[in-house]
């Protein structure tokens, strides 16, 4: 029920004012958690402002934190919330502001795949250079062409798939153009017109 919900979110303030209180250390997330789930509270109850504020405060300290993964969270609560209340533009800022999030995520991953190819890639050709010096050692000419169209073929096989991710690593960006239209809609339709007119 709403009440047991909103008493245990009152026992968890209270424990978390007062570790502050005694000057004991109070983790981010927890303040996080406590914000985001007394937002729910707040929308459960149909006090949709008082959830739009603790979500802000939320995501503020997430954002302060460093807590990527949250604030995506939080900015998709608040732009549906607001789209609810028909803040239309509140709700376009929060979803391009998730698009921004997750863009960062996505070329951060992207590179660390990239540099992890890249080395995967140098260690082989130092190993198949080593076999080949090796190789040159003991006059076996026949065996050093076979390595060297090797790591020939090797280089392009990893360059092909280091283009191949570089294009595809933003899946997001495909999805923007039609977030964009559907809140369009939204606004025509809360202005009174016709749907199919945005």
């Amino acid at each position: 029920s709403l009440d047991r919900a909103a008493m245990c979110l009152d026992d968890a303030e209270g424990a978390l004012l007062d570790r502050t209180s005694r000057r004991v250390g109070v983790s981010p997330a927890s303040v996080v958690a406590v914000r985001t789930a007394r937002g729910e509270l707040h929308v459960a109850q149909g006090v949709r402002e008082h959830a739009l504020r603790e979500w802000g405060d939320a995501l503020d300290l997430a954002t302060k934190a460093e807590m990527s993964e949250e604030a995506l969270k939080l900015h998709k609560k608040l732009a549906d919330l607001n789209r609810e209340v028909g803040r239309f533009e509140a709700a376009l800022q929060h979803h391009e502001a998730r698009y921004a999030l997750l863009e960062q995520w996505l070329t951060h991953g992207a590179k660390v795949r990239v540099d992890n190819m890249m080395i995967e890639h140098e260690s082989r050709v130092l190993r198949l250079e080593s076999e080949i010096t090796r190789l040159r050692t003991s006059e076996l000419d026949q065996l050093v062409q076979l390595r060297s169209d090797e790591i020939q073929r090797y280089q392009i096989e990893a360059f092909t798939r280091i283009a191949v991710m570089s294009e595809h690593y933003n899946t997001d960006t495909v999805l923007h153009p039609g977030r964009v239209g559907d809140l369009s809609q939204d606004i025509a339709v809360e202005l009174g017109l016709d749907g199919g007119y945005a």
